[in-house]
């Protein structure tokens, strides 16, 4: 039974990334390659059968060997060096959470992020690249995150699609409230939270001066 379910998750959670790539037809974009490597690592035969081998071997059931697979793989990358390697690490963790969540039946395709009003600023803890991909289609107007660097997925589909971002901001998520006014510098890295007239109106014209220089390069 517990083969069964892992089985049906893993499919779900593939069919749930076709669906997101179609919806934000993006092509030729980081999106999709992004999208992509988790699809392929959601149909990696090793996967399905390692967790398969441990539901058998100890009896555990699909969610938590999904964990322990999912927990071996991201060790490899905790003993790299390499800044761009650790950040994988992301990749590995949101394709287990995807498959756990569709164990759980709170699997998600992204429609309930197609609501956003024009000229929304999303701020999170972190942003999966589904997530991302959704939210960029609505042509958000800045993101930020608790977490990340600059090779993290929030960043570099930032940079592909033209959209300010700024991440790794200790804090953040607890001190910004719903429907807060926000100004997002991702040409010096901050964010101004409730900012006052007077950083609204610098703010508005350094934006302004930014999109002109853009038209005319």
């Amino acid at each position: 039974t517990e083969k069964a379910r892992l089985v049906d998750a893993i499919a779900s959670s593939i069919e749930q990334l076709q669906k997101i790539q179609n919806q934000s037809q993006i092509e030729g974009t980081e999106h999709n390659a992004i999208l992509d490597a988790h699809i392929l690592m959601l149909k990696d035969e090793t996967l399905l059968a390692d967790a398969c081998q441990l539901i058998q071997d100890e009896h555990l059931n699909a969610e938590w060997a999904v964990n322990k697979v999912m927990g071996k793989l991201r060790s490899f990358l905790d003993v790299s060096n390499d800044e761009y390697m650790k950040e994988r690490r992301n990749d590995i963790d949101f394709v287990g959470e995807r498959i756990v969540k569709n164990l759980v039946g709170k699997g998600c395709d992204g429609s309930e992020l197609q609501t956003l009003q024009t000229g929304t600023i999303v701020i999170a803890h972190d942003l999966s690249p589904a997530d991302t991909a959704v939210i960029a289609t609505q042509k958000v107007t800045g993101f930020a995150t608790q977490v990340g660097s600059k090779t993290s997925h929030t960043s570099i589909i930032a940079r592909s699609l033209d959209v300010p971002a700024v991440v790794a901001c200790s804090g953040l998520f607890n001190d910004a409230g719903h429907g807060d006014t926000v100004i997002i510098d991702g040409l010096k890295g901050r964010v101004i939270l409730r900012p006052s007239s007077d950083q609204l109106k610098k703010a508005r014209k350094r934006a302004e001066a930014f999109e002109n220089l853009s038209q005319e390069f």
